[in-house]
Protein backbone atom coordinates (compact mmCIF):
# COMPACT_ATOMS: atom_id res chain seq x y z
CA UNK A 1 0.00 0.00 0.00
CA UNK A 2 2.69 2.72 0.89
CA UNK A 3 4.23 1.58 -2.42
CA UNK A 4 1.29 2.60 -4.25
CA UNK A 5 0.43 6.02 -2.28
CA UNK A 6 4.24 6.83 -2.95
CA UNK A 7 3.69 5.97 -6.74
CA UNK A 8 0.43 8.33 -6.63
CA UNK A 9 2.21 10.97 -4.63
CA UNK A 10 5.38 11.56 -7.33
CA UNK A 11 5.48 13.94 -9.66
CA UNK A 12 6.08 13.40 -13.21
CA UNK A 13 8.20 17.01 -13.25
CA UNK A 14 12.26 16.42 -13.62
CA UNK A 15 12.26 20.01 -11.62
CA UNK A 16 10.00 18.46 -8.60
CA UNK A 17 11.62 15.03 -9.03
CA UNK A 18 15.23 16.57 -8.32
CA UNK A 19 13.96 18.64 -5.25
CA UNK A 20 12.79 15.49 -3.80
CA UNK A 21 15.87 13.83 -4.49
CA UNK A 22 17.72 16.63 -2.97
CA UNK A 23 15.90 16.81 0.39
CA UNK A 24 16.49 13.74 0.79
CA UNK A 25 19.90 13.51 0.12
CA UNK A 26 20.33 16.68 2.21
CA UNK A 27 18.11 15.49 5.08
CA UNK A 28 19.07 11.93 5.36
CA UNK A 29 22.12 11.10 3.49
CA UNK A 30 23.56 14.42 5.10
CA UNK A 31 22.38 16.14 7.95
CA UNK A 32 20.50 13.36 9.67
CA UNK A 33 23.43 11.11 9.16
CA UNK A 34 25.80 13.93 10.98
CA UNK A 35 23.51 13.64 13.75
CA UNK A 36 23.92 9.66 14.03
CA UNK A 37 27.51 9.61 14.35
CA UNK A 38 27.71 12.29 17.13
CA UNK A 39 29.63 10.51 20.20
CA UNK A 40 31.81 7.92 20.35
CA UNK A 41 32.97 6.33 17.38
CA UNK A 42 36.39 4.85 16.62
CA UNK A 43 38.63 6.67 14.52
CA UNK A 44 38.18 3.62 11.54
CA UNK A 45 34.16 3.88 11.81
CA UNK A 46 34.43 7.72 12.25
CA UNK A 47 36.59 8.00 8.73
CA UNK A 48 34.22 5.45 6.98
CA UNK A 49 31.15 7.71 8.03
CA UNK A 50 32.68 10.96 7.02
CA UNK A 51 33.64 9.43 3.33
CA UNK A 52 29.98 8.05 3.16
CA UNK A 53 28.77 11.93 4.42
CA UNK A 54 31.03 13.57 1.93
CA UNK A 55 30.19 11.67 -0.78
CA UNK A 56 26.71 12.80 0.03
CA UNK A 57 27.33 16.18 0.05
CA UNK A 58 28.81 15.87 -3.48
CA UNK A 59 25.47 14.31 -4.61
CA UNK A 60 23.57 17.25 -3.44
CA UNK A 61 25.79 19.27 -4.84
CA UNK A 62 25.30 18.04 -8.42
CA UNK A 63 21.82 18.05 -7.66
CA UNK A 64 21.93 21.58 -6.60
CA UNK A 65 23.25 22.22 -10.25
CA UNK A 66 20.55 20.13 -11.74
CA UNK A 67 18.04 22.44 -10.56
CA UNK A 68 19.71 25.31 -11.62
CA UNK A 69 19.69 24.76 -15.53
Amino acid sequence: MQGYLHRMMLSEDPKDILEDALKGVDDYGVHYSEELVRGDLDSESRQIVEEVIDTNRRHADFLRQLLQH
